[in-house]
């Protein structure tokens, strides 16, 4: 049975039976005072002398009766003295179905009827649509029917609650489920493809996630990081801590997502070159290959920088700057820069080798041009290394793997740039 969208504290329905047995001390706590402050039936004549005196009442006594709605022929309805406050409406039995289901359920018949109380019970009638509507969307889940699944979860989101409130999607931890759903959305099929015709599965196995997905799905996580700010005094509360890690999580996939089919899409001109008989049409094919992904890479850097921009203005203030996950998130995204720095010139290149060879840099790229790449590599590892000590020192487990890495990496670029200039000194 899946979990119900409502929080424990907006669980306003319970069954007759758990409600028996959760408050049957308070209910005979209330009987006995119940029974120790019943009156006793006053004689008759009592009420005859009230109702005399009161009619000796003189006009200012009268005036207060007015006043509070009361009359001097009252006296039953008159309550203690003082009473700046009118009688209470007189209480009438109403025996719905609930009345009657807590009738039947006391001694000597205890029955209990199932599932009965929701019949006339607006509150109960809505926890069973949320339940039926929790039911659909997650076998929808589970059978890949995302188009009705985001339907199901849309009509939970509008779902109205107890109090007029809409249902929170951070309930349960479902908050993810909207960006699933969005981030496996399929693109509408272009309008010159006939209707019989069926997409290539081939293609939608591995390109799971279109374009279209994964810009809804950043969109997603935006307006819940606006909807739900950082609260100092309900630091506990699931809030924008949550939102931004699976944000940028799924906007560092976005981009390797898009560079890997931009990459594969050369390819087929690959392959043809390979194929061709003539070394100079063989040598110019490559040299467009070499340019295209160049390109490629170029473009994955920028994206790359753009979100290690938007980290910093996030990491720079609290309470950010003491989250380990997105600390560590961010030593990550430097070592991804380092690497895409290094460019094509050092794809198979070992780190653990003494040695390096440098007869697989590319000859056209000048000595100074080099050692500027390796300055901005050391630049980024350095970092890196710092964000991991600090994600380190507010309870993070430490990167000890990634961190002696680092270490081995600054001095190999440390070797060879002291290589590269005693070059250019001789």
């Amino acid at each position: 049975m899946f979990a119900s969208q409502l929080t424990s504290n907006q669980q306003t329905t319970r069954s007759l039976r758990a409600s028996h047995y959760r408050k049957v001390k308070k209910r005979r706590r209330n009987f006995v005072e119940d029974e120790s402050a019943s009156p006793e039936p006053e004689a008759s004549g009592t009420s005859t002398s009230k109702s005399h005196r009161y009619a000796a009442y003189a006009s200012p006594e009268v005036a207060q009766l007015r006043t509070a709605g009361l009359s001097h022929d009252q006296d039953d309805q008159i309550p203690a003295s003082p009473f700046p406050h009118s009688a209470g409406s007189p209480k009438t039995d109403y025996y719905g179905p609930k009345q009657i289901e807590q009738e039947i359920a006391k001694s000597p018949i205890r029955l209990y009827t199932v599932d009965a109380g929701w019949k006339g019970d607006s509150a109960s009638l809505r926890t069973r649509h949320l339940n039926v509507l929790t039911a659909v969307m997650h076998r929808c889940l589970l059978d890949g029917d995302y188009e009705r699944a985001g339907r199901a979860w849309g009509m939970l989101l509008r779902t109205q609650i107890a109090g007029g409130h809409h249902v929170d999607p951070r309930n349960h931890e479902r908050w993810g489920i909207g960006a699933e759903i969005l981030l496996r959305r399929r693109p509408a099929p272009p309008a010159n493809v006939e209707a019989g015709q069926a997409p290539d599965q081939q293609s939608l196995s591995e390109n799971m996630f279109s374009e279209e997905g994964f810009v809804l799905a950043r969109e997603y996580y935006e307006r819940l990081v606006i909807q739900y700010p950082y609260r100092k005094l309900n630091a506990k509360a699931v809030d924008e801590r949550s939102f931004y890690p699976a944000m940028f999580s799924l906007w560092i996939f976005e981009v390797n997502e898009k560079s890997r089919r931009a990459r594969k899409s050369t390819q087929p001109s690959r392959t043809r070159s390979r194929s061709q008989s003539h070394d100079s049409v063989l040598g110019q094919s490559a040299d467009d290959i070499r340019a295209r992904e160049d390109a490629i890479q170029v473009e994955e850097l920028a994206r790359a920088t753009e979100i290690a921009e938007r980290l910093d203005q996030l990491v720079a203030s609290p309470p950010f700057d003491k989250q380990a996950n997105l600390l560590e998130l961010r030593g990550q995204v430097c070592l991804w820069i380092s690497s895409l720095l290094a460019g094509n010139d050092e794809d198979e290149e070992d780190w653990d080798m003494d040695t390096v060879d440098n007869s697989r840099e590319d000859d056209s790229v000048s000595d100074e041009a080099r050692l500027t790449r390796i300055a901005n590599r050391e630049r980024e590892l350095k970092q890196a290394q710092l964000f991991f000590e600090k994600a380190g020192a507010n309870g993070a487990p430490r990167q000890v793997a990634s961190l002696a890495s680092i270490d081995m990496k600054l001095r190999e670029l440390s070797r060879r740039s002291e290589k590269l200039r005693a070059t250019d000194d001789d």
